[in-house]
């Protein structure tokens, strides 16, 4: 990778997509530690006020995710939501990177860490006054909580207060409510 980055004076999306086909590699031999900082090195190259192709290489790392966990995994499908309006760079990392780097690291078994980057996550929407978006996170920090086996009543803490976020922003019919009230039964 260095003598890569080295080659190219300016990165540019060539690269990028270079980085996601090894990461996508790595993942595909079930070595993900390997490829972490790939993805990590390609969402910092894109500028997404460069237009429409450097956004798409920012989260082009999404179809990486999708060949890690099913189609139909809730994990995946709470990722592929977009933010209603364009973010700025940092935020952007911040928000995406510490989720992806959750998702990745949960479906490889790494509890632990994905717990910390989810709630460097939740905690950059909530500095953003994201209530949507961190009522999704602390869903997955109580996946992580449970996983782990040790933080029961956190899990529930967590759930609860997703559950009230959900209620007073969608309504109670709605299947993100229906999804809390699912983690909480099986609790």
């Amino acid at each position: 990778m260095r003598s890569l980055g080295d080659a190219i004076k300016k990165p540019n999306l060539e690269l990028v997509m270079c980085l996601h086909a090894v990461a996508a590699l790595y993942c595909s031999l079930d070595t993900y530690t390997e490829a972490i900082p790939f993805l990590e090195r390609s969402v910092e190259i894109p500028v997404i006020d460069e237009g429409p192709n450097h956004a798409l290489a920012k989260f082009a790392g999404l179809e990486i995710q999708r060949q890690i966990l099913e189609e139909n995994d809730p994990l995946f499908g709470e990722t592929c939501r977009m933010p209603p309006r364009p973010l700025p760079k940092e935020e952007a990392d911040r928000r995406l990177m510490g989720r992806l780097m959750g998702l990745i690291l949960d479906s490889k078994g790494d509890h632990e860490a994905a717990l910390e980057h989810y709630v460097l996550a939740s905690m950059a929407m909530a500095a953003n006054r994201k209530e949507i978006e961190v009522a999704s996170t602390d869903c997955n920090i109580g996946d992580s909580y449970l996983s782990l086996a040790r933080y029961y009543y956190e899990a529930i803490f967590v759930y609860q207060k997703s559950l009230a976020t959900f209620k007073s922003t969608k309504g109670e019919n709605h299947p993100s409510v229906a999804s809390v009230f699912v983690r909480l039964a099986d609790l």
